[in-house]
């Protein structure tokens, strides 16, 4: 339902941008009951473990074919990308750990398998 998973980007680094933007999403959607919030997002980090895993293998095999510069190019797109969505989520993680201090914890653990 949330999953950007589904239709898998080729590219991995939006494959992350959009699994951060789905957890930031089932958080915000579910906020009115802190434990609701979380049980959603460890069901939806666990159903797409084996997609993030696979997308981390991706990207490393793609790095190993880029040259230093095609790296350092992608790299800038991705913090381009990326910069909307981590401006948004640590809102998100903000009045989340405010209002739900005990479940936001476990929430770093659920994001945790996004490294």
């Amino acid at each position: 339902p949330f999953g950007c998973s589904k239709k898998a980007s080729s590219d991995p680094g939006m494959f992350m941008v959009n699994y951060m933007k789905d957890i930031m999403k089932i958080v915000k959607d579910n906020s009115a009951d802190c434990n609701k919030a979380i049980e959603a997002a460890k069901a939806y980090a666990e159903k797409n473990k084996a997609a993030l895993e696979e997308a981390k293998k991706a990207g490393e095999e793609m790095e190993k074919k880029m040259s230093e510069e095609e790296k350092k190019a992608y790299g800038e797109k991705m913090m381009k990308d990326m910069q909307p969505i981590i401006q948004e989520s640590m809102g998100t993680m903000m009045e989340f750990g405010q209002k739900c201090p005990e479940q936001a914890a476990k929430l770093g653990e659920v994001m945790g398998s996004f490294k």
